[in-house]
């Protein structure tokens, strides 16, 4: 999987297609959802307006237990911080603040 920093920059479809070839993705929560990879090309597609101000792709809710691409939020809380206060997505937010690696091991 590619780093931040190049995420942010490529195709939501190319991440898709990566997140696809690793298998690295969350499962789907239930029926009404495609898989985490097809979601991501159906936000490309339909690119709503609402943007993260960080990685500037689209903001998308998606349930998984952490943030797999730029412009994800899955949990509720992350969703609704996204679309009143912040409008960061999970996925730049926790890269931002993100523990330090311990440099002592």
């Amino acid at each position: 999987m590619s780093d931040y920093a190049q995420l942010k920059e490529q195709e939501l479809s190319v991440t898709a297609d990566e997140l696809e070839a690793s298998e690295e993705f969350p499962p789907k929560p239930d029926e009404r959802y495609p898989s985490f990879p097809d979601a991501l090309r159906q936000v490309e597609r339909f690119d709503p307006k609402e943007k993260c101000i960080n990685c500037k792709k689209p903001g998308y809710y998606y349930p998984a237990d952490k943030a797999y691409a730029p412009g994800h939020c899955y949990s509720e809380e992350g969703k609704r911080e996204f679309q009143s206060i912040s409008s960061c997505c999970e996925f730049c937010f926790d890269h931002m603040f993100a523990e330090p690696e311990d440099a002592s091991v």
